[in-house]
């Protein structure tokens, strides 16, 4: 691979004369010398990056009544560090086994053995950094106590075993003084040495209230042998104030509590699920029936209570079974086979199966087929490495992926070969290079005439990234370290946590640690003093006794804006509170399954979970439930609205045990898959390809009774889309076929017939898009930040359509775009969050914004103040009323009466003599809207993304994988082409002949300024960020919520927290953080930054950003990579326990990761098609 390692070795002699010639001789009696390793040094052949790790020890003991050597007192662990990171030590420091304050006294032979027992016992840690001086700076200390035990065997011998009392790690800020310690203390022990109570703490010394105690009772199941005496049998965990937060009992052998049979193995869980507090005050004037959701009061205890996953297998005839049952009973059977190691088949609940065989030889799996037949084969050469993966459609000949490794030189590099096309001798070539230790420091795409390099890393000498060079071209085929190439530079501290980023335009992102409180500075806080309106204004982020993030303090004008968070002892997230007295709080059950949300603005939202944590009804501040029901995968069944029954969605799925047969569609590859979903607006059934893919959607619209909507789908074997089918514009009419060409990446070329070609710079970003009425657009970007400079777009003939060149802060905000067009060209401002404060125009038009600690927009110059009431909603916008109910949803301003369904979707709005009526599909997707007025009625039609039906006549909408890119009348083919500016934002609309028909100018948070409509054209109505506006209403459909862009504020609340450590995602109303020229929210919950290249084609360096959902709090992947993931989503927990519902997942309500057995050793298609072979959770 290309690692030298050379070992260094010194004796004990010479550690010896080193400590007495720094005046620490040894206490010790060592009289012989022992050969040590004093230094190991990696040296990575290929990047000449050496990793050196020194040794010294101190203490070396040799106990001469045993004559035995006893190890040294202490070993400290240099790892030498370099210019991105400083060295680190670790202090190691042992027990001898031995009196060693008087070492040379003789002892009783009872207690002689006692020390002994402890021999090599970790006693304390100190892990140090080094300044720049070389001076030592302390970050955290462990200590461990130790104590021993005498056991006595049932025949009569005693033996002595040492038991870990407690731990005490503490951790220190730069001035050496104690933030914050967390101790571990064992206080019980039973006579087999287990331990019986454990008392848990966390706090801070210098802050009382920063406390956190919990305690653990622990009963174990004793054989009647004492085979076993260590399983635990009931564990109950308590706070510091004695509530119970956990009790779990665990039956052994299929035999009751406290006692294990001949096998010692688990077969059931059972757990405290509710409390009777709980139930009492969260469901007190409604309290759900409780046992037909899974649950059962237990003789003896209070409570709910509910099963785990219980286990059983039998050996019948050589077949080795083993079964796995949900808390509903419903069986999963894994069966083995004849070696009894590896699962060969799994069958589900329903009947669906998925088998397996494997190549024993490299003990990973060969083949994985789906209940549908389908099967995924993998090959692996002589060590055991992937070589090709085959997936349905194609053969060995043409494997989907293909594998070669190549050894004979330095660097090792890996060869993949994609291939686009089944069948087709095409490929997609990727490269990567591995350093000596098996990192990949260069990945690079193969082109026609060159190599790319798209991603290239330096490792510093203790293996964090050091350097993230810009994508460029290669000088050859050969690795070379990049040279004279921008990169991201990074500088950590010696614990590992990035103390400065330097990007590849120079500027400076920074962090600094003090204690439990870190300061981050971006980009504008580095600027230079008197350069920049924002700089020193860090974020500020205090830590809690438990580590967990408690305040987040936003700097404004040097003033902090404080949010403050609160957990339980299990770290769930029980508090926000924000200023002004807004806060959101939640409880949660004993299995850490939310059951109740309560904020100003919704009041009290409940939950009800099944024992397995599935939401199974949701009930708002106004008294509307909706209710959920599932199979026996998990998979959702049906959805009611639980004040009227009415039916809202209902799924069939095609199982082996229960067939769909009522169906003329197509059931081929549809086990275990959706077949048909029955909504409000209608019905839809799937057709799927051999990969679980839609290949055929049959829509039946109760507002078209007499006619079917056809969409077929087509996809390359990378899984782009190839080619869409549209519906016919009536029953026997032709259909339009819609075909997507790529690339030799695989990157979007061209759409015939819409668009004739899009053009890509070496990076991979759009440099021009050719539409087919003789339109181009021009992009220009950055060379060192990536950022989008202009983008201009011209007719056949060079005539201006649209133009923006844009400029940035240090931080990404737009401070300017310019343009020949007056009414685009606009200067704009920010507040020190980032917050749009100003803008103007060239043609004259301004706008200015000002907002409260809340992040509320409280002044808005076009319409002047906004006020808020008592819950945080806004009353009066200059002066116009608006009108909010208990649980924040708007219901009545100038724009008209609101009303929702029980899941919070408008369905109707009324003003005067005109109204609005809305319906959803089962994904909550707006399928229709009507309008009806004095002199007009209007009917909109949208059954599907990509069609809409107004007043009878159909458009079929082309998207180019982003964006709406033209909308063509199916009646008599009219083209109409839509240009967008940064945002996704329809700016301009043009003909077939590349005349302007529609023009339209937004002010910055979406509001129409002016539309221009050609006389005689159909208005385009996806306009601001390429989401439909509603010119009766002047409201935005954003898919989730509406936007109302006259305001700046959607009229419901968020139902997602998108950023749980930004203050400003907990405004549940506000548009993209009040930044709206950065971002944009494609779905109503979550904002997005505009041509981020760094953020979605980059490795990720810091933690991910935590996304919460206000509804369901938390989402489990096991800690599993991608392929695991989705394999254990999908199998695993699909199968037996019911899959991931509304964020909810198994392993929260005894889940099984033994499901994943089979798909997790898939690579590549095959764990994907583990996945969708079953169809776990699928709805649609």
């Amino acid at each position: 691979m290309g690692l030298k390692t050379s070992i260094s070795y010194s004796v004990s002699t010479l550690e010896s004369q080193r400590d007495v010639s720094i005046g620490k001789p040894w206490n010790t009696f060592l009289p012989f010398p022992v050969q040590v390793v004093s230094a190991i040094v990696s040296t990575d052949l290929i990047t000449g990056v050496q990793t050196v790790n020194r040794y010294r020890y101190h203490d070396g003991h040799y106990e001469g009544s045993d004559m035995e050597f006893a190890g040294f007192g202490s070993v400290e662990v240099i790892e030498k560090g370099d210019d991105s990171v400083p060295s680190m030590i670790t202090k190691n420091h042992h027990h001898l086994g031995c009196n060693e304050k008087e070492i040379s006294i003789s002892l009783p032979q009872k207690e002689k053995f006692r020390l002994k027992c402890l021999r090599g016992k970790l006693l304390k840690t100190e892990v140090c950094g080094l300044d720049k001086d070389g001076k030592e700076i302390l970050y955290y200390t462990t200590e461990s106590k130790w104590d021993t035990k005498v056991l006595n065997t049932s025949d009569g011998r005693e033996f002595t075993v040492p038991l870990l009392t407690e731990t005490r790690t503490m951790h220190f800020d730069k001035d050496a003084e104690v933030f914050r310690i967390n101790s571990i203390e064992n206080l019980e022990y039973d006579k087999y040495g287990n331990v019986l109570l454990q008392q848990q703490k966390a706090f801070n010394p210098h802050e009382p209230s920063d406390s956190k105690t919990l305690n653990t009772r622990i009963f174990y199941a004793v054989s009647s042998e004492e085979r076993f005496v260590n399983k635990p049998s009931r564990v109950i965990q308590t706070d510091e104030s004695g509530r119970v937060v956990s009790l779990t009992l665990r039956y052994y052998d299929n035999m009751p509590e406290g006692l294990v049979g001949t096998k010692g193995l688990i077969t059931n869980q059972e757990f405290l699920a509710l409390d009777d507090e709980t139930v009492r005050n969260i469901y007190s004037e409604d309290i759900p029936d409780f046992e037909s959701l899974g649950y059962h009061r237990k003789d003896g205890e209070e409570g709910w209570w509910a099963f785990g996953t219980s286990y059983q297998t039998e050996d019948i005839e050589g077949v080795y079974t083993g079964r796995v049952i949900n808390s509903f009973g419903d069986v999963t059977e894994i069966i083995f086979g004849s070696n009894r190691i590896y699962p060969e088949k799994i069958l589900d609940a329903m009947g669906n199966s998925i088998t397996a065989s494997f190549d024993l030889r490299a003990n990973k799996l060969k083949t994985l087929t789906d209940a549908n037949g389908c099967t995924i084969e993998e090959k692996y050469d002589a060590l055991g490495r992937l070589l090709y993966t085959v997936e349905p459609g194609t053969n060995a000949q043409y494997p989907t992926v293909k594998y070669k490794y190549i050894t004979d030189s330095l660097p090792v590099c890996i060869l993949i070969e994609k291939r686009p096309v089944n069948n087709s001798p095409e490929t997609i070539c990727h490269k990567l290079f591995l350093d000596g230790s098996g990192n990949v420091i260069e990945e690079r795409i193969i082109r026609k005439d060159h190599e790319y390099v798209q991603r290239s890393y330096v490792m510093s000498s203790r293996g964090l990234v050091k350097e993230q060079f810009l994508p460029f071209i290669a000088a050859g085929k050969d690795y070379r370290k990049p040279q004279s190439v921008d990169s991201i530079k990074l500088v950590y501290d010696a614990l590992g946590r990035p103390l400065k980023i330097t990007n590849p335009d120079g500027t400076v992102r920074s962090m600094e640690y003090s204690g439990n409180t870190v300061y981050i500075y971006d980009e504008e806080d580095n600027r230079e003093e008197g350069s920049s309106l924002h700089s020193g204004t860090p974020q500020k982020n205090v830590y809690d006794a438990t580590g967990r993030i408690c305040e987040v303090s936003l700097n404004l004008s040097n003033r902090f804006i404080s949010t403050k968070y609160t957990y339980d002892i299990k770290g769930d997230l029980i508090g926000v509170y924000r200023p002004e007295g807004s806060k959101t709080t939640f409880v949660y059950d004993l299995s850490g399954n939310p059951v109740a949300v309560i904020s100003d603005q919704t009041g009290m939202s409940v939950f009800v979970n099944d024992a397995m944590g599935i939401v199974r009804e949701k009930r708002n501040g106004k008294g509307d439930k909706v209710l959920f029901s599932y199979d026996s995968l998990g998979r959702l069944k049906e959805i009611r609205n639980g004040k009227t029954a009415e039916q809202t969605a209902q799924y069939t799925y095609h199982d082996t045990n229960n067939p769909c047969q009522d169906l003329s569609a197509n059931l081929n590859y549809t086990l275990g898959r959706a077949v048909r979903v029955v909504h409000q607006g209608g019905e839809e059934i799937y057709e799927y390809d051999e990969l679980g893919r839609i290949i055929k959607k049959t829509i039946s619209s109760k507002y078209l009774p007499s006619r079917q909507l056809v969409f077929d789908y087509s996809y390359r074997a990378d899984g782009q889309l190839s080619s869409i089918t549209y519906p016919a514009l009536s029953p026997g009419s032709g259909r339009r076929k819609i075909l997507y060409e790529y690339d030799r990446e695989g990157r979007l070329l061209a759409i015939p017939g819409f668009v004739s070609r899009i053009c890509y710079n070496a990076r991979g970003q759009r440099t021009e898009v050719h539409y087919n009425n003789g339109v181009r657009t021009v992009y220009t970007y950055d060379d060192r930040n990536l950022r989008l400079i202009s983008s201009v777009t011209e007719d056949s003939k060079g005539n201006l359509i649209d133009e923006f060149i844009y400029q940035y802060d240090f931080v990404g905000n737009i401070v300017k775009i310019d343009s020949r067009d007056e009414k685009i060209s606009t200067d704009y401002s920010y507040d020190d969050l980032y917050r749009l404060t100003g803008a103007v125009t060239k043609s004259g038009l301004r706008w200015t914004y000002e907002y409260n600690d809340l992040s509320d927009i409280t002044f808005k110059s076009d319409i002047g103040e906004l006020l808020y009431d008592s819950n945080g909603n806004v009353c009066k916008a200059g002066n116009d009323l608006f009108d909010f109910n208990e649980i924040g949803q708007l219901i009545s301003s100038s724009m008209g009466e609101f009303s929702y369904d029980s899941s919070g979707k408008l369905i109707s709005a009324v003003r005067g003599n005109e109204r609005v009526d809305m319906t959803y599909d089962h994904q909550g997707r707006r399928i229709a809207l009507s309008y009806k007025g004095p002199d007009k009625t209007t009917e909109i039609l949208t059954p599907d993304e990509m069609i809409y039906i107004e007043d009878n006549i159909m458009y079929i909408l082309i998207f180019d994988g982003n964006l709406c890119i033209a909308r063509v009348r199916e009646d008599n083919g009219a083209t109409v082409y839509l240009h967008h500016n940064h945002l996704g934002s329809t700016s301009k609309v043009t003909a077939a002949d590349g005349s302007i028909l529609q023009s339209v100018y937004y002010d910055p948070f979406g509001a129409i300024i002016e539309n221009i409509v050609a006389v005689g054209a159909k208005e385009v109505r996806i306009l601001f960020s390429g989401n439909e506006y509603d010119f009766f209403t002047g409201l935005l459909y954003m898919s989730s919520r509406y936007y109302c862009p006259k305001i700046a504020r959607f009229i419901t609340p968020d139902t997602i927290v998108p950023d749980l450590y930004n203050p400003m995602a907990w405004n549940r109303y506000s548009y993209v953080l009040n930044n709206p020229l950065k971002y944009t929210d494609p779905t109503g919950h979550f904002w997005k930054e505009i041509g981020d290249w760094f953020k979605e084609n980059w490795k990720v360096i810091a933690a991910a950003v935590a996304v919460v959902a206000v509804v369901v709090i938390s989402v489990v992947t096991f800690g599993a990579g991608l392929i695991g993931v989705g394999a254990l989503v999908a199998v695993g927990a699909g199968m037996a326990i019911g899959g991931v519902v509304g964020g909810i997942a198994a392993s929260k309500a005894g889940g099984d990761i033994l499901l994943g057995v089979l798909s997790g050793m898939a690579l590549g298609g095959a764990a994907a098609l583990a996945g969708a072979a079953i169809g776990a959770g699928i709805t649609a």
